[in-house]
């Protein structure tokens, strides 16, 4: 008999077992605990509700309670949910799973919508997120604990996490982002360069090739999905998280599910309880969270731990079918080794809202060398090939700009004209989606003979436009394409704009700009002096191929950023 079936075969067995003693102990379970027994009532829907209903009865005693709000994983979000109103705090906790780690992470930042309490799924992920930018206290390091895995339908064989990340053929995975098991496997790659057992060179590979296709070709599949997608045989293999496996096996499902990790080891999660700085002085917060840390370390709180398939904060193992033992944990020393790897995936995988901006002005209609076109021809075509590129997950909206070209709400004359608005790249406007629009747009477009170049009053215009368009989440950039250089007596000064972008940036939020000079003709220096100072990148093109090639570059996925060096550029000028 193969090690495959034989494993399947235990743990139908062991599934069998449990059912027997479930139904001879009314509904309690089994499960080994560092190599003892811990007996643990399992929740059915009945009980679950009723457990909900008394966590949220309010005692006699309590005239009125005090409402904190926890912003947790989804695992322990459920499990918080059963804490009770007690007669001594009057404290009840208001939990909520649906914001993601980066979007609770920009609140606490930006200090609007901050949660009393804060409980990611991982210590690690939370430095990430604030980057040192806000404060937590942290109450309790661990609450909780799984290690990311590997589910398959046969024997896998990693010698490392890295090897598994780069094999995207055969291993799927969920979004990091949101994701605890596609986070940790990420962690472990980085874990192994620091260890030497996997290069920088690998680290690249595996965590841009997973940033640059998440999501684009198909919806992003959860952890759930994966293993019953494993399960049925679709996929061969996939990243999860311990817990998840259990949760799936002991909810019934019969899965024949293989669970492995690479030999090199595995990340652990360890979902802290923090307080962000801004509420640590609240003693009702410091109350409620030791509240939370007291009943998850209680009997009732490990049973339904271990209902959500999640080790104790010691990491005591659940049951042998379901668990992968004790394995080595992979740690990450080198913070720098994180933290650029994190800011290289969230700018890879981030969906692009952006404003393509083309110039209209008399120039562009100038022949380029070697070809039968002129400029506004080589440019269009090049945004016409690209278009086709944009996944459904993009935004885009297109501009033309030359002095004096469209007017305002008022009707005032302006040096930019919107030719379609900033949307989504496939959402449907009166019978046609907007890539269509966007198409049809581009290729009608044609110069102004008689109209000069108003670079800087649309530079600032396009700017404003994104920040009322901005979207979290997203890389949100300006793409100025321009073959001159400012040409309007009446308009902004460089400086001028410089200044406004840079007070009317938000440095948690930043509008990035990509600024692309189109021939020889282009104030290539006026555009490397503005760009370091707002945040952006200068491409240039000379030929045909070049608008082609840097037209894509530019939408490529770590273009947009600014380098460290121009960043400190900008602070600088800022000061």
């Amino acid at each position: 008999m193969s090690k495959t079936q034989s494993r399947r075969e235990a743990l139908e067995q062991r599934r069998k077992k449990d059912i027997r003693k479930w139904v001879a102990a009314g509904g309690a379970a089994v499960v080994l605990l560092g190599g003892g027994a811990l007996a643990f009532n399992l929740l059915d829907d009945s009980s679950r509700n009723s457990a909900l209903k008394a966590a949220t009865e309010i005692p006699a005693e309590c005239s009125t309670t005090q409402r904190i709000n926890v912003a947790a994983s989804e695992k322990l979000a459920a499990i918080i949910e059963m804490i009770p109103v007690s007669a001594e705090d009057c404290i009840s906790l208001e939990v909520d799973s649906s914001a993601s780690p980066t979007e609770v992470a920009s609140n606490i930042i930006g200090g609007a919508n901050v949660p009393h309490i804060w409980i990611p799924d991982s210590s690690v992920r939370a430095m990430l997120e604030l980057q040192g930018k806000a404060g937590v206290t942290t109450i309790t390091d661990s609450l909780a604990s799984t290690p990311a895995v590997l589910i398959s339908d046969e024997n896998v064989n990693y010698s490392t996490w890295s090897d598994a990340v780069k094999d995207a053929d055969n291993v799927s995975m969920s979004d990091p982002k949101v994701d605890g098991g596609a986070f940790a496997s990420l962690i472990s790659v980085a874990s192994e360069v620091d260890d030497q057992k996997a290069s920088t060179e690998d680290l690249k590979a595996g965590s841009g090739l997973r940033a640059q296709t998440i999501g684009v070709e198909a919806p992003v599949k959860s952890a759930s999905d994966l293993l019953s997608d494993v399960d049925a045989g679709t996929i061969p293999a996939a990243v999860v998280t311990e817990a998840d496996y259990a949760q799936y096996a002991l909810d019934a499902k019969n899965p024949s599910i293989l669970v492995s990790i690479p030999s090199s080891g595995t990340t652990v999660l360890d979902y802290p309880l923090m307080v962000p700085d801004v509420n640590a002085s609240n003693s009702t917060v410091t109350t409620a969270a030791q509240k939370i840390a007291d009943f998850v370390a209680s009997e009732e709180g490990k049973d339904a731990l271990a209902e959500a398939g999640l080790r104790t904060s010691s990491g005591d193992i659940l049951s042998e079918e379901t668990s992968v033992g004790e394995p080595t944990q992979l740690e990450v020393a080198d913070k720098e080794t994180l933290t650029n790897l994190w800011t290289a995936y969230s700018l890879q995988s981030a969906p692009l809202n952006g404003l393509i901006v083309i110039d209209s002005s008399g120039s562009m209609e100038e022949p380029v060398a070697g070809t039968d076109k002129n400029r506004m021809q080589v440019t269009t075509e090049a945004a016409l090939a690209g278009s086709q590129l944009f996944p459904a997950r993009d935004s885009l909206g297109v501009w033309a700009f030359a002095r004096e070209i469209g007017e305002d709400a008022q009707g005032a004359p302006t040096d930019y004209k919107q030719l379609a608005p900033i949307r989504g790249i496939e959402e449907e406007v009166e019978g046609r989606t907007h890539r269509e629009v966007i198409q049809q747009v581009v290729s009608e477009m044609s110069f102004y003979p008689k109209a000069q170049t108003g670079l800087y009053d649309s530079l600032l215009a396009s700017f404003r436009e994104m920040k009322a368009n901005y979207k979290p989440g997203a890389a949100n950039v300006v793409v100025f394409m321009t073959d001159g250089a400012n040409f309007d007596e009446g308009s902004i000064s460089r400086e001028d704009m410089i200044a406004a972008i840079q007070a009317e940036q938000d440095p948690n939020n930043p509008v990035l700009f990509v600024l692309i000079g189109i021939s020889e003709d282009a104030d290539l220096e006026d555009l490397k002096t503005i760009a370091p100072q707002i945040g952006g990148q200068v491409f240039e093109a000379d030929n045909a191929s070049d608008i082609q090639r840097v037209f894509q570059q530019a939408f490529s996925a770590d273009a947009p950023a600014a380098t460290e060096e121009q960043q400190q550029e900008a602070a600088a000028a800022t000061e």
